[in-house]
């Protein structure tokens, strides 16, 4: 094996090392037929008792901070069983380029 193609190996090796195999998921949304910038919804949820809103957030791919400042007064590691918890889903589009 030529050392060019070992350092490729080995990279390869250490990234899928690092990452645990794990495969990566990104979240689609379905963009407005009539051209609109904005997409998305806002919902609203019941927390289960074992929730955070760091997980909460994880789920609904979204920033802790941004679930946090939604959602004051709610405690962000025991939100507590059947807590209503709005999830911020819609979303912006910048305007394009002229």
């Amino acid at each position: 094996m030529t050392r060019v193609r070992f350092c490729k190996f080995l990279f390869l090796l250490c990234a899928a090392l690092v990452t645990g195999g794990q495969t990566v998921h990104a979240v689609e949304y379905e963009l407005r037929e009539d051209g609109g910038e904005v997409f998305g919804a806002i919902e609203r949820i019941q927390t289960r008792y074992e929730d955070t809103l760091i997980e909460i957030a994880r789920r609904y791919s979204l920033g802790y901070e941004e679930l946090l400042r939604v959602n004051p007064g709610v405690d962000p590691w025991l939100p507590g069983e059947g807590t209503s918890v709005l999830i911020p889903g819609k979303r912006l589009l910048p305007r394009r380029a002229l």
